[in-house]
This record gives structure tokens, sequence and C-alpha cells, in this order.
């Protein structure tokens, strides 16, 4: 039961997130990863189902992934030390459609495995930049703008529609509600 929350809460992450498991050979060392686990994000980057990540063998999928960085992924298995870096990396993901990107990868051992959560640079970048081309929009209108959270209370209104209510800009709106502000009519 908990194993399951765990995974429908890492299949909500915006991140692309995968467990990846050891592949060993006789001697034991290390000579591939499989993927054990792979959430939407994931499956989104790989442009194909979740679902059909698991079972991969990690070089197999990706024929192009750095040997520097599979070891060192094969350093966090055996000694624990977490890792963040980043990644330049293009491939065609099992064959299919040819990527290129930037990735943020964070590296933690999960018992027996890897969990490798990621996030394609660029795209967070254009997500920033749009968020705050967003923000100038709201700021910028002389119309009244606000957010409340579905319990009513207020969790931002624009600098218009804080001075038609006489607002200070810095001033918290905590514990203000949604109708607070509006004529009775309305």
């Amino acid at each position: 039961m908990v194993t399951a929350r765990a995974l429908a809460a890492l299949d909500e992450l915006p991140e692309a997130t995968v467990v990846l498991l050891p592949v060993r050979d006789e001697a034991g060392s290390v000579v591939d990863l499989v993927f054990d686990y792979a959430n939407r994000g994931a499956g989104a980057l790989a442009r194909m189902p979740a679902e059909t990540l698991p079972g991969r063998r990690l070089r197999e999928a990706l024929p192009a992934f750095p040997p520097a960085l599979f070891e060192r992924l094969v350093g966090v298995l055996e000694d624990g030390t977490p890792l963040r870096t980043q990644l330049d990396y293009s491939d065609r993901f099992a064959g299919r459609m040819e990527f290129a990107a930037r990735f943020d990868v964070a590296v933690s051992r999960l018992g027996e495995g890897l969990l490798v959560v990621y996030e394609e640079v660029g795209a967070l970048a254009r997500s920033r930049a749009a968020e705050q081309r967003y923000g100038a929009v709201l700021e910028a209108t002389s119309d009244w703008v606000s957010i409340a959270d579905r319990d009513g209370n207020l969790v931002y209104v624009n600098s218009a529609g804080r001075q038609m209510v006489g607002i200070g800009l810095d001033e918290d709106i905590t514990g203000s509600r949604i109708g607070q502000f509006s004529p009775a009519w309305a």
C-alpha cells in the first residue's frame, strides 16, 4: 500500500523520474542498468508510454549514454553519495525520434537501485519565461485580478486590484476572502 502511494506521488511529479536497477555480470560488476519504474514525465521525454520503459536496459535504450556518467551512476550505487549534474545529451531513445537537450540530473540510491530525477533545462527556462510574461500581463492590466485557494482565501491580488481597494503593494492579504472587496450586488 505504501509503495503504491509512493509511486502514485511520483507519477504526479512534473520532472521525469525513473528507478534503475543494476544488471551485474558473473563477477558482480555492474554492466548495465534496467528501468524498473518510469513516471509520466519520463515517458513524455522518451516519447513513449511510461509503462513501456520498465524492463528496458539503459545502454540499449540510449546507446549514446556517456560512459563517464554511467560510471558515476555506478559510484552512487556503490557508495551511496548522491549525484547532481547537468548533461548535454542527444540520442534516439530506443531507435525512435532523435532528441537533443540539456538536463539537470539528480541521482540517489534507493534500496538496491537508483532514483533518478531529471528535467530538461530548456523546458524549465521556457516555463519560467512564460510564467514571467503571464505575471507581467497580470500586473500591467488596470483590471482587478485575483487568485484564491479552494476555500476562498485570497492568495494574490494584482497591483491595480490592490490600488482599487487600498491594499498596499507589500501588504499581507492572509485572511482576506474572495468576496470581501466586492460590492453587495456582485
